[in-house]
Formats: structure tokens, C-alpha cells, sequence
């Protein structure tokens, strides 16, 4: 920093801050508190103080997958290259596990005809359970591994894969197959289905580690056909439910009588790590009361608010007409006349005319309807559902969903000072005239792929942990969600000043004790992007957020002393003059860090490349939230393992406007002044 700067007359602060720093990747939040800066003037330099900070990432995929939901997931895998991109460029430790919203409290399918499907065998139950009868028979395999159990259900085109466990009131120390739901992990099991972009074993738990092992192009592979569980779960969706049922240590398998975080779920979450929940939905969370026998999923409606306008079976989807046929289940491209709950006026949607309900059996709805309906042509008839169905039991105290708060109770408790997080992508409308399309509110949106419910439940859930975000399943591509997640709720490259400097010139900010330069990025002080970079190292001058690099800076930045060319892990060259981003994906990278080509440290170990990295003052008035100053980084950022200096240097004006950032003590008459 230049010992003489333009600034506001007279400085008060002196501070210096140590701290260990885990995430960065532009354009992201984390709040760290630090210590407030004190009120008088002082001359100290050596106040030292650290702050313990997270170093990990468990981050739990929770995915609907009932019958409505393959566009959806599709849509999701697609992305996933950009998601672990963001995690890796911000230097995440992570783990990344995967379940369904599929939840059955009833998890064995009896076979009183003595018949079961996909090769399973009949067997008896030996003791009474929580699910189990003694003296009926059920549709199980008995097995030694996963690989020795088909799929459990093959239906809707889709599979549920089945584990090999020991089950309670069967025969002791023999293990049977037994769905993969009620907050197991899943992974895609070759030995049960086809996995499309890997064929080796799925891991359940994805970690760097795993990363390393098989290449980023296997690994986002694995991924991808993790993430596609299918369309075959239960359409009476418990996502809030299964979450528990995943991490809760007091929760007991009703099967197999044993928690799943210390078995099936073992590996995946760590008491150090910060958790971060993803929902990728299109229903509303219906998680009531386990085992109560008069609680009807068929005919229970209370989950929705308006289940006739509100749910995705009975809607009318509009038609992709890149498809052959554009429509499923025999309907055709049809014209709305008018507005209603169902439709736009002028907007087409698969419909299909009828004159009886027997035309509609193509449906997968409980009792399909044929009539008039709303906002189409009134003298047709066209096939439509009715969920309008009685409640039985209607004074049950079991009745009523389990509340929202004892979920935000549990996450909150799970895991303290570490922190959780959630992300819910569902049904939820968008601002028509936002160029950033966010989300307005929590309610039903339609797409080509039918119209979504707004999970208001889960969107309290995820509003009462510590940091939340909300976007609309019905976007055509997840691409810049999956960058806002991570970079909202993963990563971070900001810290939170515990006061207000008074000369924000004198801030002086060191990494691992060495200086760290200042971004300035023209009149815009609240970080938004200032233009592109001259991605081939010409004249041009714009700053990017991606490290306030230009042109100019990209191709001559010093990676390593000496001249020497910096490597990738493939002996690659890591500067790009063509790509900013590529460059810094290479450099950023602290799993498989670039390093300086033949040479070597005092101890013998390879040179790494030095990472750019760049800071800039946020007053509060660019906090529009808590109103607190920060200081935001750039380019690589901080890393974990770094140590943070920030310092709030005393100043002293000369008279004419220049400003002395002193570096060292003084006396205490200079600091007032």
C-alpha cells in the first residue's frame, strides 16, 4: 500500500486481525463477526485475535422423486459441472450425499397371493415390529450384498434400487433386500440398473477425495446418475421427513432398527462441517405423524392449499412441441380461451377431449374426470382430476403434518456453531420485469413440464436456519442457480469488520503475512461487475470481479518467481490468454494446485504457483441487509488454512488532503488528531 493516499481527514482505528478463512468464489456472502473495533483512538498494533472458522462443507441433495419430476432432475444433472466447479474454485473440503422425498412408513410391499415382482421372494415374518406382522408374508430376497438384490420396484419406467441389510422380525443374522428410501443416501447401483455416464461402483457419499481418485469428467459422471433417482417414489411427498430420517442419531430404521447415519449414512456428515440442504421439488412437504393406520394418502388433501388448482397431476401441461408427439398420454396441443386457476389465455397445453372418464384411463389419477374445464373451449369436454375427495377421520389427532418449527429445531440443534443452511427450488413465481428473474414468492409456476406447487414448508424450514435461498423449479436451465447456491450458501469471500473505520484508505490486508492489493473498481464501490476482460491480454482496461484482473494483468501476473511457467496437474501450462476463467479454475484450484516448473522450496517441495487475489472496502451502505462494513475478495480469494491481517491503520493529514497511513506505533497525541 502507497504510504501517502487521498482520504478523510483525521483516522482513529488501529486494529490488527487474525483469522483462519475457509471459502472463496466471487460474488458471495458469508458473515463472520468480528470483535468490534473500538471507540477511542489508539496507537496499539498488537491486538491480536483469532477466530475459529469452518473448514467443511456437507451439502445433502434432497430430490423429488415422484412421477412428475424426470424434466426436472435432467434439468439438474445437466448443471452439475457448474456446481462442483463453484464448490472446487472456492477450495471446499466437501462431502455431497443424496436422497429421495420418498418415504413410506410401511416399507415392505405384503404378498398375500404368495406373488411378488422384479425377483423377489415371499417370505415370512418371524416377530412382530413397528411394520412388521408375524405369520404374514412380504416381498423381500434374502442376500449378501446390494449387488445381490434387483431393483425393488421397476415401475414408471424407473427404478428404486434395493439394499442388502438385516432386517428386524426376519430370520437373525440373515440380511434381506429392502428399499433404498426413507433417507438413505442413494447412488446409482450398476448391479441394478443402467447407469448412463459411469459404469464403475457409485459411491454414496462424493467427496474431493473420491474427485481425485477418478477424474473430474468420471466424477461429475457419477453425479450426474446419482442425481437422476427416478420418477417411482411416492407421490405423497415427506422430503422434511426424510432429512431427518438421514441425519438424526436418536432416528431408528423401522426395518433394520439402527440409525442410518451410523450405517448406510455412514461417512457423510461431520460435527465440523457446515451443512447445506438442497431441495429440488415440486410439491408441497407432506411429512405427518408416523403409523398412524387412519391417515389416508390416497384421499388426504390437507397438504395442498387448493389441491384442484395446485397439484401437478391434475394440471395441464403445455405441450413440447420438440418432442414427437409434443403431448403424453394421447392429449394435444389445445388453445386456451380465457384466464382461470388451470391456464393463460392465448397459451397452449396438452388436453385431451373426451366423452366418458373411461378415455382418461391413461392418466395415472386416482379417479380421472371428464367435463368442462376452466379456461377452455366450454362445449368440449377434456379429462381432468379432482382431489375434491372426503377426509376420513377428519377428527384424528394424527391428522395434523408434524410442524415446520420441530424441523428447524432439529437442523439448528444438528450442528451448533458449524451452521445450516438450505436452498429450496420449487414451485414459485418470478418477477416478470426482473432481468435477474428471482422468485417473488412461494406458489405454483407452470413450464413445459406441467405447473409446480409452491413447498411452503420447506420454505419456513429453510427461512428459520442461517442462511436461506429460494428460486423456481419451472426455469428452463438451473445453470445460474446452481452458481447462486454456492455462491450464496457454500462459499464465501467475505468478512464482516465488527466497526466502521474511519478512513477506509489506511485499511491495509495481508494473507499468510504478505500484502494483498487493493481493488478499486472505478465509481462503483458496491462490487457490481465493471465491464469484461480483454481475454487476450490487448490494452483493454475493464475490471472484472473475477479478480479486478485486466487484460494487461491476466498475461503478465507473476504465477511464479523467477519467470518459470506454472503447471497444472497434467504438466498443462495453467495461463490461458484466452480464458480468464480457465486460468483462474487452474490456479484457484487447492486439490490439485498448479505448480512452478522446476523449482523447488527450502524444504524440497514443489513451488506452487502464487494465486491472484484482490480486496475491496464495502462501506455498510452497500450491505442493504445488516448494514456492515466488509472486505470482499476477488480472483482466488481466501483459502482454507489462510490467515487474515486486517488492519485499520492510524492516519495523519498533512494539510492538503494526503493521508499517512501509519504502519507502526505512535503516540497517543498523533491519534486523535
Amino acid at each position: 500500500m502507497n504510504s501517502s493516499q487521498k482520504g478523510k481527514k483525521t483516522v482513529i482505528l488501529g486494529l490488527s486481525i487474525f483469522m483462519t478463512v475457509l471459502f472463496a468464489v466471487a460474488l458471495s456472502c458469508q458473515d463472520y463477526y468480528f470483535f468490534n473495533l473500538p471507540q477511542k483512538p489508539t496507537t496499539e498494533f498488537n491486538d491480536f485475535k483469532s477466530i475459529e472458522t469452518i473448514t467443511k462443507s456437507d451439502i445433502l441433495f434432497l430430490i423429488d422423486n415422484s412421477g412428475s419430476m424426470a424434466q426436472e432432475q435432467e434439468n439438474l444433472a445437466k448443471n452439475l459441472d457448474k456446481f462442483i466447479n463453484g464448490i472446487i474454485s472456492a477450495q471446499n473440503d466437501f462431502h455431497i450425499g443424496i436422497i429421495t422425498t420418498d418415504v413410506d412408513y410401511l416399507p415392505l410391499d405384503e404378498c398375500p397371493g404368495g406373488v411378488c415382482t422384479n425377483g423377489m421372494n415371499c417370505i415370512e415374518a418371524k416377530e412382530v415390529t413397528k411394520v412388521l406382522r408375524p405369520g404374514t408374508k412380504y416381498c423381500t430376497k434374502k442376500c449378501t450384498t446390494d449387488a445381490d438384490c434387483p431393483p425393488y420396484d421397476t415401475s414408471r419406467n424407473s427404478v428404486t434400487p434395493s439394499v442388502c441389510a438385516e432386517v428386524e422380525g426376519f430370520e437373525k443374522g440373515q440380511k434381506y433386500c429392502i428399499p433404498e428410501n426413507n433417507g438413505r443416501l442413494r447412488s446409482c447401483k450398476p448391479s441394478q440398473q443402467t447407469c448412463q455416464y459411469y459404469n464403475g461402483e457409485h459411491p454414496k457419499v462424493l467427496t474431493s477425495k473420491v474427485k481425485s481418485s477418478v477424474g473430474d469428467s468420471n466424477f461429475i459422471g457419477i453425479f450426474r446418475d446419482n442425481v437422476k433417482v427416478g420418477i417411482n417414489g411416492t407421490g405423497f411427498e415427506k422430503g422434511l421427513s426424510a432429512i431427518r430420517m438421514a441425519l438424526d442419531r436418536d432416528w431408528k430404521d423401522p426395518l433394520t432398527g439402527k440409525n442410518l447415519l451410523e450405517n448406510e449414512n455412514l461417512g457423510f456428515l461431520r460435527p465440523d462441517a457446515k451443512l447445506t440442504i438442497i431441495v429440488l421439488t415440486d410439491e408441497e412437504d407432506c411429512s405427518y405423524i408416523p403409523y398412524d393406520p387412519t391417515f389416508n394418502e390416497d384421499t388426504n388433501d390437507r397438504c395442498y392449499p387448493n389441491p384442484n388448482t395446485c397439484h401437478p397431476d391434475c394440471q395441464p401441461m403445455q405441450p413440447d412441441f420438440s418432442s414427437t408427439p409434443p403431448c403424453p398420454y394421447g392429449a394435444t396441443p389445445t388453445m386456451a380461451t380465457e384466464d382461470s386457476d388451470y391456464a393463460k389465455a392465448g397459451q397452449q397445453y396438452c388436453m385431451k377431449e373426451c366423452t366418458s372418464p373411461s378415455d382418461c384411463s391413461s392418466y395415472r389419477w386416482s379417479k380421472p374426470q371428464c367435463g368442462k374445464v376452466a379456461g377452455f373451449d366450454q362445449s368440449r369436454n377434456f379429462c381432468f382430476c379432482d382431489f375434491k375427495e372426503p377426509i376420513s377421520n377428519t377428527s384424528s389427532k394424527f391428522d395434523s403434518l408434524i410442524s415446520v418449527g420441530e424441523f428447524i429445531d432439529f437442523l439448528k440443534n444438528l450442528k451448533g456453531n458449524a451452521g445450516v443452511n438450505m436452498a429450496v427450488i420449487t414451485g414459485a413465481k418470478v418477477f416478470k420485469d426482473d432481468s435477474n428473474q428471482k422468485p417473488s414468492g412461494v406458489e405454483e409456476c407452470a413450464s413445459v413440464n406441467g405447473v409446480a406447487c409452491g413447498a411452503s414448508r420447506y420454505f419456513e424450514v429453510a427461512k428459520g436456519l442461517d442462511k436461506y435461498y429460494l428460486d423456481s423449479i419451472c426455469k428452463e436451465d438451473y445453470g445460474q442457480t446452481m452458481i447462486d447456491i454456492v455462491n450464496i450458501l457454500i462459499a464465501s469471500n467475505e468478512v464482516t469488520l465488527g466497526g466502521k473505520p474511519t478512513d477506509p484508505s489506511c485499511l491495509m490486508v495481508k494473507v499468510n503475512n504478505e500484502d494483498v492489493e487493493r481493488c478499486e473498481i472505478g465509481t462503483l464501490p458496491c462490487g457490481q461487475d465493471a465491464g469484461t476482460v480483454d481475454a487476450g491480454g490487448g490494452g483493454g482496461d475493464e475490471m472484472t470481479l473475477e479478480g479486478c484482473l485486466t487484460g494487461k494483468s491476466l498475461s503478465g501476473f507473476n504465477y511464479c518467481p523467477n519467470k518459470a511457467k506454472c503447471l497444472d496437474k497434467d504438466g498443462v501450462d495453467c495461463i490461458d490468454t484466452n480464458s480468464l476463467e480457465n486460468t483462474l479454475k487452474k490456479v484457484c484450484n487447492s486439490y490439485f494446485a498448479c505448480q512452478c516448473q522446476g523449482q523447488k522450496d527450502s524444504s524440497g517441495n514443489p513451488v506452487p504457483c502464487n494465486r491472484p487475489i484482490y480486496w475491496q472496502y464495502l462501506p455498510s451502505e452497500c450491505d442493504a441487509t445488516n448494514h456492515q462494513d466488509k472486505v470482499k475478495f476477488y480472483g482466488c480469494g481466501l483459502g482454507p488454512g489462510d490467515k487474515l491481517q486486517i488492519n485499520a491503520l492510524i492516519g495523519k493529514d498533512d494539510g492538503s488532503g494526503n493521508i499517512t497511513c501509519n504502519t507502526g506505533s505512535s503516540s497517543s497525541a498523533d491519534a486523535g488528531k
